[in-house]
């Protein structure tokens, strides 16, 4: 099995299935527990906490999916089929064609827990098939995947109805003193224009994924929209249809707002289709729907931004949060202050609210890193952006921007583990969220881990073409830093910030290294009205914002051929 093409490329499942059948084989089997499996599989440290580490229950929904795709694929004519029951680890052993051969898996999401006997799901459909010896016939393979469909399906109207987070009912309605309401969005099930089983059976499992991709991002309140069901009057609804023509696959995908059914969102995707490539296309699609639709700066965030500005005088948290994206881009003082303000007024009123927390602590981080609206008295920013972030991951615990916000003050604090272990963590929880990777790649490479960073940075392009300017900053530092100046400029000129000084300095080091005397007086001319004492602490600047000692060095003597006087 471990030989086939299913396990061959997969080193974790591979060892995660060799692991519990060799515990089981050699009589082990009933110790077989997640904490074992994390430290001796996984690799995960003596101090492991299943409560706040999820990688087993996400990596045996893995496995199960691996071992559904195996017995449909590979082996479909092995003799013995292994199990691996929800709800354990253990493995079961069963002859093909014995009296109770094991139920197709269902493609749980990356977010399923372990079963208990409490909180039992609606039993999967059981597709009982015995094919003869060495073959398996078309329609057998197609009662297979609709049996794991529709076992997909049926686990997410369980999870939906027994997960508060992605109840439907008056979604937007909230007590005294609870989180603010969070868009919602309501995911129906893909038209089938063509008719065809294998349409039909893609499209539910489509479907599906997408709820699973959504739900990743936890600014939402995610569910699946039963067919025939009423539909919801707020928020919105992601609906799709698809298409087979010959070889290939056309899929449609529409972002309606519930109430105006005005389309917010459209795109079309076109693939090669054939079974073998079915679940990976589904995939695909859905993590690309799931980026341009709720990541920030996508659809709807676009779309809640304008119904916000509608009401600039209102201090709800849900706008607050909204403005510290807007802040983000521009990185203005009048609007940190602005922004700062507000979520504290927030956070005093509604101490749950965990979205307040995460962007608080980037607040806090900026009046360290550019020394904005610094209040007399207060304690050092890193110490309170620490505590905010550490709140945040206290309320949202598997949140990837709670996470995102506690890598980032772990670098600014120095502590360059738990700045990787937070920054590993939040990638694994969401590794769809553009700003994410750029973040944490843009700091891995500044602070000398070039060839990890940079990856993360270029992919985060990819997902968001209509990145923001900070995006480039690595890049700019990477090619300044080999030398290849003309490529540095031409990624300062994309940043596209003329009010952030930061862009100045880059112009002016860059200049100062082409021997454009000119553009470098003008550009530290600029850099002066923006920051007029920038020259007597430079390379504390620097230093504060984590560039490795050799970079700090390479940026002085820019600085100093462009003609910037220096404080050493």
């Amino acid at each position: 099995m471990l030989e086939s093409p299913e396990f061959a490329s997969a080193a974790r499942l591979s060892d995660f299935l060799r692991h519990v059948v060799t515990e089981t084989v050699e009589g082990r089997g009933a110790a077989i527990k997640g904490y074992a499996i994390a430290v001796d599989v996984f690799g995960r440290p003596a101090d492991f906490d299943q409560a706040t580490d999820p990688i087993v229950r996400v990596e045996a929904s893995r496995l199960r999916r691996a071992l559904a795709q195996y017995y449909q694929g590979s082996g479909s004519a092995d003799p013995l089929l292994i199990e691996l029951p929800r709800g354990g680890y253990m493995p079961v052993f069963h002859h093909r064609g014995s009296a109770e051969p094991p139920p197709p898996v269902p493609a749980e999401s990356d977010s399923a827990m372990e079963d208990t006997s409490a909180d039992e799901p609606p039993p999967a459909p059981v597709v009982q098939v015995v094919p003869a010896p060495g073959v398996v016939p078309f329609r057998i393979i197609m009662l297979t995947l609709v049996g794991l469909a529709l076992a997909a399906l049926a686990y997410l109207v369980w999870d939906a109805a027994m997960r508060p987070r992605a109840t439907p009912a008056a979604p937007t309605q909230t007590a005294t003193g609870a989180a603010p309401p969070r868009p919602v969005i309501a995911v129906a099930a893909l038209d089938n224009l063509g008719g065809s089983d294998e349409d039909a059976i893609f499209a539910r499992g489509l479907s599906a994924e997408l709820v699973a991709e959504l739900a990743r991002f936890r600014d939402f309140v995610v569910y699946a929209l039963e067919p025939g069901a009423p539909q919801p009057a707020t928020g919105y609804v992601l609906a799709g249809n698809l298409r087979h023509a010959g070889p290939d696959v056309r899929v449609t995908m529409q972002l309606l707002d519930a109430a105006t059914r005005q389309t917010v969102w459209s795109e079309t995707y076109d693939r090669r289709f054939d079974l073998e490539s079915m679940l990976a296309i589904q995939d695909e699609i859905a993590r690309d729907v799931a980026v341009a639709v709720a990541q920030p700066y996508g659809a709807i965030y676009e779309r809640e931004i304008v119904t916000a500005s509608n009401q600039p005088k209102t201090m709800e948290g849900y706008t607050c949060v909204l403005r510290a994206y807007e802040y983000w881009r521009t990185l203005a003082p009048a609007d940190h202050l602005a922004v700062r303000d507000c979520l504290e007024r927030t956070i005093a009123s509604d101490p749950g609210y965990a979205a307040a927390w995460q962007a608080l602590t980037y607040l806090y981080l900026d009046e360290y890193r550019y020394n904005f609206n610094i209040r007399r008295g207060d304690r050092d920013p890193r110490e309170r952006a620490f505590e905010a972030a550490q709140r945040a991951v206290s309320l949202a615990p598997t949140d990837a921007l709670s996470y995102q916000a506690l890598y980032a003050v772990d670098y600014y604090r120095g502590d360059m583990e738990g700045f990787k272990r937070a920054g590993a963590e939040a990638l694994r929880l969401n590794p769809n969220n553009p700003d994410i990777a750029a973040d944490y790649g843009a700091k891995l490479a500044i602070a000398g881990s070039w060839d990890e960073g940079l990856p993360l940075v270029r992919r985060a392009m990819d997902l968001n073409p209509a990145h923001p300017g900070w995006y480039y900053t690595p890049l700019v530092l990477d090619a300044y830093r080999r030398g290849d100046y003309s490529a540095a400029l031409a990624n300062v000129e994309r940043m596209n910030m003329p009010g952030h000084y930061r862009v100045w300095v880059y112009f002016a080091m860059t200049y100062g290294q082409m021997g454009d005397r000119m553009k470098a007086r003008g550009a530290l001319e600029t850099l002066a009205t923006l920051d007029p004492d920038f020259g007597l602490n430079a390379r504390e600047d620097m230093a504060k914002w984590g560039y490795a000692p050799s970079l700090i060095e390479a940026c002085i003597d820019g600085l100093r051929k462009a003609g910037l006087v220096l404080d050493d």
